[in-house]
């Protein structure tokens, strides 16, 4: 039996940000052809001292008081891109930061952009390391 995608428009953002983290897991994320199958998240609250949200809004993390399923980009430490959903309502400041994908869809140029072969860390996130 074939399983079909977990699409991004099934799950409620409006909600807690643990559950969408747990609900997100599954889910395949393209953005022009290129992506892959989302294999860990890790949930944000305003109250978290490590999320962005934490201090309030400002000019850099504004998209995490957006509307919830607004995306929230930002570069961690000046060599990471990441990306980060936003939810609950407007204004809250909760997120679920994608922290891994398996890589399915456009490898040549996803090898092409990271100077890597290895498939394991095109989309590993910040600080992983391949398992072997």
């Amino acid at each position: 039996m074939t399983q079909l995608p977990i699409l991004l428009a099934d799950i409620d953002f409006s909600t807690d940000a643990c559950d969408v983290a747990r609900r997100l897991i599954g889910a395949v994320v393209l953005v022009n052809g290129v992506g892959g199958r989302i294999v860990e998240t890790e949930a944000y609250d305003r109250e978290d001292a490590a999320s962005h949200s934490f201090s309030g809004p400002n000019a850099r993390n504004a998209a995490m008081f957006g509307p919830p399923g607004c995306a929230y980009v930002y570069r961690s430490y000046g060599i990471h891109w990441c990306i980060n959903f936003v939810c609950r309502e407007a204004g809250h400041g909760a997120g679920v930061l994608l922290r891994a994908l398996e890589p399915i869809d456009g490898l040549d140029l996803m090898r092409a952009r990271r100077r890597l072969d290895d498939v394991r860390l095109l989309w590993a996130g910040a600080g992983h390391r391949p398992v072997l």
